[in-house]
C-alpha cells in the first residue's frame, strides 16, 4: 500500500509543500514532480479537463513519492470513486458545509464491504 506523505508529515509535525498542475499534460507534471514536492494537486473543478485525460499523473507522483491530491467537481459518488481509480491518495471535495456532506463525501470514498456498513452506520440502506 503506498503511504500518504501527505498524513506522514503532517504526524511529524513538518511542513507539506506541494504544486497545482497547470494542465494536464504529463511531461509538465513529471518536471513539477521532480522539483522535490510532496503532493502535486489535480484541479477537475475548475479545468477542462477530467479523469481520462490526467490518468497518468497520479502515476507518475507515486513512482516519486509524491502524493496526487484531485479536487472533484463536487459531492458526487462517480467523480470521487473515478479519482480514487486512477490513483489518487488525496481527494478534495469543494462546496462541504455541513457534517451531513462530509460523511457523505467519505461515505463515497468507500467501496464494499465497506461502503455498505458505512450506509447502515448513517441510516441509509
Amino acid at each position: 500500500m503506498f503511504q500518504n506523505r501527505i498524513k506522514q508529515l503532517f504526524a511529524e509535525g513538518r511542513a507539506v509543500w506541494g504544486a497545482a498542475a497547470p494542465d494536464a499534460s504529463e511531461i509538465v507534471a513529471k518536471q513539477t514532480i521532480n522539483c522535490g514536492i510532496d503532493f502535486l494537486w489535480i484541479d477537475l473543478e475548475h479545468r477542462s479537463y477530467g479523469t481520462y485525460e490526467v490518468r497518468w499523473l497520479p502515476i507518475l507522483c507515486r513512482q516519486a513519492g509524491c502524493s496526487a491530491m484531485v479536487r472533484v467537481p463536487g459531492l458526487d459518488s462517480s467523480w470521487i470513486k473515478k479519482a480514487l481509480d486512477i490513483g489518487a491518495n488525496t481527494i478534495m471535495v469543494p462546496q462541504i458545509n455541513t457534517a451531513d456532506e462530509a460523511k457523505r463525501a467519505v461515505e463515497f470514498a468507500k467501496y464494499p464491504p465497506l461502503a455498505l456498513a458505512a450506509s447502515r452506520r448513517c441510516g441509509r440502506q
